[in-house]
């Protein structure tokens, strides 16, 4: 009987089987390896967040108020609950438990924060050069020239000597109003000199909007302002109207004290309050993206500012979700899905569990490459743009867990797939010699379980 009990177990096992499931075990394995001990997860909880905070230069005053670490500001809207355990600034939306006040502080793991904060100490941080201190007067003056030159730009782009760049947007199909509200603007010739007439030079070369040697690095391209929920401009983005030889397509600002691309998302202070408002972030690429979305009316789409997102990202998107939800719809191409990839493998396990974010991901049909083509798609099919946010937002809901996701199975838009296949019949695929392998092993367990049946019941 035994016997007889472990081959039904067997059976069970195999009919259960999934597809993804051994993407998800994998997933799962390396997961367990980075988590911490569940008893050491409760102890540094209960760390004083007060003290944690304080320890890493917060000036926490009797009222348990601080200004903000993670943005500039001159009235205190960092709260602390050391009852609870518990941080929320009211000004950019930042909050969670001292283990996430820890690892935002120290730029640390999970893991490493939860070991520092039983032993009360400082762990090691992940970063290979030492940061930096930076004191608030710096920021404040890198801000002021990103402002500055924000206001150059736009003034610029409304020229009337900026025709083609105007031309350039309304050709990717994006209006006026959508673009004052994103702040777009052009760094016409003689930008350099528009700059520097109420503000030192250094300022802006410190920024990375001019070069040392005082030529504008965005010269004859159009700006896209990176902006933090606050609204306050960290650094931009550009894209040339016509591509010379050995000139990039795509031109952002250096990193700075305010500026790092894999902290930033493009649309934050314009999508926040629909991000809220839906309980969901769409996640996209590129500027001209989020700039379809927002134009076809789907206003809680924000931009990755490229392919490479990292967990401050997804983070920092979720954090104005109620639910945590984050909708990923990067790129239909090959870039695009190893990105997935790469995040569905490596991030989002740990991501999932230490900060509850819950992202979905979605890829676009019709054999739109973008979110911008799938709106242009659509739109050349005479949809409106109430009907077009309205597939958009049926798309999100039928968007697939991550740990449902295997992307090598995922063609690179609808067209290849039906190329691909081409010499089979759109109903019939090609046979899978390891589904015949499978099911003859249940044939034959099912004969064993049989004979095994026959001589219980002869007994």
């Amino acid at each position: 009987m035994v016997r007889c009990s472990s081959l039904l177990v067997a059976l069970c096992l195999v009919d259960t089987v999934t597809p993804w499931a051994p993407h998800a075990a994998q997933r799962w394995a390396r997961h367990s390896a980075r988590s911490a001990n569940p008893q050491d997860v409760e102890t540094a909880r209960s760390a004083d967040i007060v003290a944690v905070a304080e320890s890493f230069g917060v000036d926490v005053n009797s009222r348990n108020k601080a200004c903000c670490p993670f943005h500039d500001e001159r009235t205190p809207s960092f709260t602390l609950n050391p009852d609870k355990g518990l941080y929320k600034c009211f000004g950019c939306g930042a909050g969670g438990d001292v283990i996430k006040l820890y690892r935002e502080l120290a730029n640390a793991t999970f893991a490493e924060a939860v070991e520092a904060l039983v032993k009360e100490d400082r762990p090691k941080t992940r970063r290979v050069a030492e940061v930096k201190e930076v004191d608030a007067s710096e920021r404040i003056q890198l801000k002021q020239a990103n402002a500055v030159a924000q206001e150059v730009y736009a003034e610029a782009l409304r020229h009337q000597t900026s025709g083609g760049a105007r031309q350039y947007l309304r050709k990717r199909g994006i209006n006026p109003k959508t673009a004052a509200a994103f702040g777009l603007g052009f760094a016409r010739p003689g930008t350099a000199r528009s700059l520097t007439k109420d503000m030192d030079k250094s300022a802006f070369v410190a920024a990375g909007v001019l070069y040392q040697d005082g030529r504008a690095r965005f010269g004859s391209k159009v700006t896209f302002p990176i902006r933090d929920a606050c609204g306050d401009t960290l650094g931009f983005g550009s894209r040339a109207l016509k591509i010379r030889k050995d000139e990039a397509k795509y031109v952002n600002s250096p990193a700075s004290a305010v500026f790092s691309k894999g902290s930033c998302l493009f649309g934050l202070d314009v999508a926040k309050d629909a991000i809220h408002a839906t309980d969901e972030a769409l996640l996209v690429e590129g500027y001209f993206d989020v700039l379809a979305l927002h134009d076809a009316g789907c206003a809680n789409a924000v931009g990755v500012l490229g392919v490479g997102v990292t967990p401050r990202q997804l983070e920092t998107a979720a954090r104005f979700s109620p639910s945590r939800r984050v909708v990923l719809a990067l790129d239909a191409d090959a870039a695009g899905d190893a990105a997935v990839r790469r995040l569905c493998d490596d991030v989002l396990p740990t991501l999932a569990d230490e900060s509850g974010v819950d992202v979905v991901v979605m890829r676009w049909p019709d054999g739109a490459k973008d979110a911008a083509d799938f709106v242009a798609g659509r739109r050349e099919q005479g949809e409106t743009d109430a009907a077009i946010a309205s597939a958009v937002r049926d798309l999100c809901a039928a968007a697939t867990a991550w740990n449902d996701v295997d992307v090598c199975d995922i063609p690179i838009n609808e067209a290849d797939a039906a190329s691909s296949s081409s010499s089979a019949p759109p109903d019939d695929p090609p046979p899978d010699d390891s589904q015949d392998e499978l099911r003859k092993k249940i044939d034959e367990l099912q004969k064993q379980l049989a004979e095994l049946s026959a001589q219980v019941a002869s007994s």
